[in-house]
């Protein structure tokens, strides 16, 4: 049975994202705060950034820098392994309790001996090169993930960065591979998710993410995530080391 579960650190420094059986299309999108080390248990994937598109069979592995602009599609019968890590962060890319919490993230996939000593892999990973964006636009990606509530207009966003809104809507897309308004919503998806996993009630996870209402939030949610927020917050469980 197709199915996705997301499981994540007290602290919500770590998260990893099982997929299994599922056809699934990720949009465009980034992480502001963590880099992606993945494996592919079974299947095949497409993996597409703005600098290329791979291909990945079972047993490919694959890592994205933080604030890179990607997407995924995922072939019938795929499963998927995947750990968000932190870029800055006591924890290392591999220590004996990450590898307690993968074993624990493989746990509803149930594919054995195998898939499991893929998967420790991924934490043997080391992050991979950031580009670096120029100090304008990363002081507006920070106030974005800081304040993602906030309504931030383009012109305030520009004058901020010391551009003409045109220029820094170039320049934004240049650095990030996203639009600054594609890259607020995902501020704000990356709010409400960590709301729904404190149990807050959708409709007020979506007032308090910035969108408009409940209805707002559930488009977005299940156009970004595949599902709809009340099946994140069923589908997510948090690991204890």
């Amino acid at each position: 049975m197709a199915s996705i579960t997301y499981r994540y650190t007290a602290s919500g420094e770590v998260e990893f994202v099982a997929s299994r059986d599922a056809a699934q299309r990720y949009p465009w999108h980034l992480h502001a705060a963590h880099w992606v080390s993945g494996v592919v248990l079974s299947g095949g994937l497409v993996l597409e950034t703005r600098a290329e598109a791979r291909y990945l069979r079972t047993g490919g592995y694959f890592r994205i820098p933080r604030l890179c602009a990607h997407r995924l599609f995922l072939e019938p019968g795929t499963t998927l392994l995947a750990a968000c890590l932190p870029t800055n962060s006591s924890i290392l890319p591999y220590d004996a309790r990450l590898a307690g919490l993968v074993r624990k993230a493989c746990a509803p996939l149930a594919l054995g001996a195998r898939a499991e000593h893929l998967a420790r892999h991924l934490l043997h990973a080391q992050p991979p090169e950031e580009s670096t964006a120029e100090p304008p636009i990363q002081t507006v990606c920070r106030l974005l993930l800081d304040d993602p509530a906030t309504p931030w207009p383009l012109k305030r966003l520009a004058a901020l960065a010391g551009y003409s809104p045109w220029h820094f809507l170039r320049r934004f897309r240049r650095e990030t591979g996203l639009t600054p308004h594609a890259f607020h919503l995902l501020c704000r998806l990356r709010l409400a998710r960590a709301l729904l996993r404190a149990d807050t009630a959708a409709a007020e996870a979506a007032i308090s993410a910035g969108f408009t209402d409940q209805s707002h939030l559930h488009k977005l949610f299940r156009r970004q995530h595949g599902m709809t927020p009340g099946q994140f917050r069923r589908a997510s469980l948090r690991l204890e080391a």
